[in-house]
């Protein structure tokens, strides 16, 4: 069963298929930590082990991008080897800033998981991406 939680910021979904979802709807300060309590809850509560897929919606804009670099530098040091073989799949609308959200993801060895971005318009093909495992 689909698991989905709602806020004025941030929509968190557990898919069926074990995929979360966590979409931007403020692409404000309090809108990414919003998305990053959801985020912590998941690196907290799921099995060390387990190969997380996560969908990153940033389709209604990115963030400061100062502020997201600063707040999720604090979270991976939380949980520093948590993005270890995981998928990423990133939308985004506006192509204008993907590659310094590219170079962020490198800088923050992201690389250690799988990550790719999506335009909205390719929703679906990011989902049957990661869906692969």
């Amino acid at each position: 069963m689909t698991q989905t939680q709602t806020t004025a910021l941030c929509i968190y979904t557990l898919h069926e298929n074990g995929i979360h979802e966590y979409s931007l709807v403020t692409p404000t300060r309090e809108g990414y930590d919003e998305l990053l309590t959801h985020l912590d809850r998941v690196f907290r509560d799921s099995p060390a082990d387990e190969h997380l897929r996560s969908l990153i919606d940033f389709s209604s804009g990115f963030p400061p991008l100062q502020y997201a670099f600063q707040r999720t530098q604090v979270l991976l040091k939380k949980y520093p080897n948590r993005t270890k073989g995981s998928k990423v799949a990133y939308l985004y609308t506006s192509s204008t800033l993907i590659s310094m959200v590219r170079s962020f993801i490198s800088l923050f060895r992201l690389n250690n998981s799988d990550n790719r971005f999506f335009n909205v318009a390719e929703r679906e093909k990011a989902m049957a991406w990661l869906a692969e495992g």
